[in-house]
Parts: structure tokens; sequence; C-alpha cells
């Protein structure tokens, strides 16, 4: 995983620790700032994770 890969995963990890996100219900929608190239790295992480 590359370094970039590396950080977005570590804002993805830290939203979803701090504590008002903490609070909410499962259901709740909260709304996060991603740009695209971002996106394409959660993704092409996320397709990598299930090819293993």
């Amino acid at each position: 995983m590359n370094k970039e890969s590396v950080e977005i995963i570590n804002r993805l990890r830290a939203i979803l620790q701090d504590s008002w996100v903490n609070e909410l219900p499962d259901n709740e929608k909260i709304a996060v700032n991603f740009n695209k190239s971002e996106l394409k790295l959660i993704l092409n992480c996320m397709y990598k994770e299930e090819s293993n």
C-alpha cells in the first residue's frame, strides 16, 4: 500500500473513532469530503482486499 493510501485510510479511521461519530446510531449518515483521486484510492484498496 502506498503512502497516500495509508494516509486516507488513517483519515477514515480517525473519523470513525471521533467521539461525536461514535455517539451516532449505526444507520446515521455522515458527510465526509474526499476528492476524486482519494475516492479512487479507497476503492482500489477495497478491491485489493477483496481479491486476497
